[in-house]
């Protein structure tokens, strides 16, 4: 903008008084040069002397980077007759000091000269106050951001005069341009938390309090989380609050931590509670298996002496029955506490469920659709064949019972790999290669109640009678066990999938034996019974010469010694405890095995598997004849440890 020039003559010694008097630095300058100057102006350029300023380009004070912006402003003002508005400048004194001057300027004709007057004040400290300001609200801004903690405030309006970067990342926006609102902000809030934290704002603004409140929003791109938010207020004159400020804070990974931890807890809770029916279960199952051994085994003697029209062959069945019911819930329970002592070989999990075919549409019944999807080559796993023959056979079982006007039952195996991701929240896998049994029915689900409990001993939804609450839990046992994981999956309505993971196991899998069954008799063999407990001695002579054999008794390894090395017994088989005072079943093997190298051995036992590894007996190295065991079981061991030593076997 132009403006006429005010003529300032030499003579008028007012106004340059008044200037002179002025603690704002004013100076004239004509063809860029000072022609005029006031003390307040030296002071301001760092000279001595007005004298310093007078005849001297303008343009030398000022710092180098503003040097070509000053030169066409001072062109304009001299030649265009331009007013200069307030603006920000730089210059620099001759000791090398930078100073901040707030100036402006208007033409004026001096001496007949066309110049302009000049206003100029020093806002060094200003602006020192300023970068200060920036620097602390710099550092704050930097603070807030790594805090994790979103700030704003908000008036009574609804409208938020500031918010950090924070917020909008914690809602998901990609900027901070975001437009909040306290509408924009409960409209993230999820459905069932909405009304809640409405009333929490609207109480505060209608009376002023501290608040907070916890609730999970939706952010943009549709993730649940949960935040805490906190409040405080500025009252308004009428009694309501004014202005609000806050924070807000995802708590999301605190309260997967406390999941976790309440879920650990549980895990915990049911470890204790299993180890507690264990060791229950480990103490008294070798002293009821002896007595089951007594009871089963003088059942089958006397069986065998009397026709199936006797009176006593019904009462006699009924006693072996609930025997053989005693003895199933032992190993139940031996099963679930992870006691009990296992046979483990690598095998092709396809090729026993492949063998489980028929059984297993027998046992589900006609109104039961049974579909099998075997895995991609070979799923070889480590495990006892017969206790995993159990776990689906238990698993087959209590899909049927979910199905009482019948469905389809699906048995599926997989290969699966294993990450960080698929272990949360399943106990008992690790990352790697593992294969994946599948046991699906269409029955009727549990809920969630259900699920948490439904591998517990003796919990059961069936009705009184119809069962012992063990199937599951000994599923879960026999797994856990063999070093997998089990788990369910299931709605109310919507049936239930078992899932069961085994690690993968490298190896030619072995071929699946099936067992041999059926009572055969012997040809006059000779067996050594080397057994403490003289009830099971006489049962296992009365067995064995009801099969054939010729029965040699010991009380102890001593005497089983005593009668190979020094009274020259040649057995043909050795049947011995596992557990005995003085001298366990494996240590007299190996001292009987230096007089008889090629004698054939059974093991027996009624301890559990802890009680035979805390004795040096390891379950893969012994075929363990467990406690109580029949006329058939014995018959078939006994004709097998013969045929591998070449007798040909008993006769039939």
């Amino acid at each position: 903008m132009s403006a006429t020039p005010r003529v300032i003559p030499q003579a008028d010694e007012g106004i340059l008084a008044m200037i002179g008097a002025s603690t704002e630095a004013v100076f004239i300058q004509t063809h860029g040069c000072f022609a005029f100057a006031n003390p307040a102006t030296a002071r301001l350029f760092g000279v001595p002397d007005v004298a310093e300023l007078l005849g001297r380009p303008a343009l030398e004070w000022f710092h180098p980077d503003v040097r070509e912006l000053v030169a066409d402003r001072i062109r304009r003002v001299n030649t265009e007759r331009a007013v200069l508005e307030r603006r920000e400048e730089r210059i620099v004194r001759p000791d090398g000091t930078v100073v901040h001057i707030e100036v402006s300027a208007q033409p004026v004709d001096y001496r007949g000269e066309a110049g302009a007057i000049v206003f100029a004040s020093d806002i060094t400290a200003r602006k020192e106050a300023e970068q200060a300001l920036r620097v602390s609200e710099d550092r704050l801004r930097f603070a807030l951001e790594r805090s994790g903690t979103g700030v704003w405030e908000v008036n009574r309006a609804g409208d938020l005069g500031f918010h950090s970067r924070e917020l909008d990342r914690i809602f998901g926006y990609p900027d901070q341009n975001t437009p909040w609102t306290r509408e924009l902000l409960l409209s993230h809030v999820v459905p069932e938390d909405r009304d809640e934290v409405a009333r929490s704002l609207e109480a505060a603004y209608g009376r002023p309090v501290e608040w907070g409140f916890e609730c999970r929003i939706r952010r943009l791109d549709g993730e649940i989380r949960w935040v805490i938010a906190k409040g405080g207020y500025e009252g308004g004159d009428d009694g309501r609050a004014a202005h609000f400020a806050g924070i807000i804070r995802d708590v999301t990974s605190h309260h997967e931590a406390e999941a976790r931890r309440t879920e650990l807890e549980e895990q915990l809770r049911q470890s204790q509670k299993m180890e507690s029916v264990g060791q229950l279960a480990g103490g008294m199952a070798h002293d009821f298996n002896n007595l089951l051994m007594i009871q089963r085994g003088y059942c089958e003697i006397l069986r065998l002496n009397v026709r199936d029209d006797d009176p006593l062959a019904h009462a006699l069945d009924r006693i072996d029955g609930c025997a053989e019911r005693a003895s199933g819930l032992i190993r139940q329970l031996l099963a679930f506490s992870r006691k009990q002592a296992l046979q483990p070989r690598v095998f092709d999990l396809n090729e026993l469920v492949g063998d489980l075919d028929h059984m297993l549409h027998r046992l589900l019944g006609e109104d039961v659709e049974m579909v099998t999807t075997p895995a991609a080559g070979s799923a070889t796993v480590l495990a006892d064949p017969g206790q995993l023959e159990q776990v689906i056979v238990n698993l087959a079982i209590n899909a049927r019972d979910a199905m009482p006007q019948g469905g389809r039952l699906g048995i599926e195996i997989r290969h699966i790999e294993v990450d960080r991701q698929f272990m949360r929240g399943r106990e008992g896998l690790s990352t790697g290669p593992w294969v994946m049994l599948s046991v699906s029915d269409t029955g009727v689900g549990m809920d969630e109640a259900t699920r948490a409990r439904v591998f517990e001993p003796f919990y059961t939804t069936k009705p009184e009678g119809k069962g012992t609450g063990l199937g599951l839990s000994t599923v879960y046992g026999i797994v856990r066990q063999s070093g997998g994981a089990v788990w369910v999956e299931s709605r109310l309505g919507d049936g239930a999938t078992f899932r069961v993971c085994l690690p993968r196991a490298e190896g030619a899998p072995e071929l699946l034996a099936r067992p041999e069954y059926g009572v055969t008799r012997g040809s006059g063999q000779v067996v050594l019974v080397v057994e403490d407990e003289p009830e099971l001695c006489e049962l296992a002579e009365l067995m064995l010469a009801n099969l054939g054999y010729r029965a040699q008794l010991a009380a102890n390894g001593g005497a089983a010694l005593l009668m190979v090395e020094e009274q020259g017994l040649r057995p043909d088989v050795i049947l011995t405890d596992v557990i005995m005072p003085g001298m366990t079943g494996g240590t007299l093997v190996e001292r009987l095995r230096r007089t008889l190298p090629d004698v054939g051995v059974i093991y027996m036992s009624g301890h559990t598997r802890n009680a035979l590894e805390a004795r040096g007996v390891a379950d893969r190295e012994l075929d363990v004849l467990k406690k109580p065991f029949s006329l058939d079981d014995l018959s078939a061991r006994l004709r097998a440890v013969l045929r591998r030593r070449g007798q040909g076997g008993p006769a039939a």
